[in-house]
């Protein structure tokens, strides 16, 4: 992990598959969108 975004992406993907069962693709999907909404924030020094 290279970033506080990145490790928190993972756990909460661990605990959404841990907890629910959803299947892996949207789980993939979620991340990805979340990734996408967090990237202008991380470089723009938002978060």
């Amino acid at each position: 992990m290279f970033d506080v975004a990145t490790a928190a992406i993972a756990l909460i993907s661990l605990g959404v598959l841990w907890r629910f069962k959803l299947p892996e693709p949207i789980v993939v999907g979620l991340a990805g969108v979340a990734g996408l909404v967090l990237w202008p924030l991380l470089r723009a020094g938002g978060v």
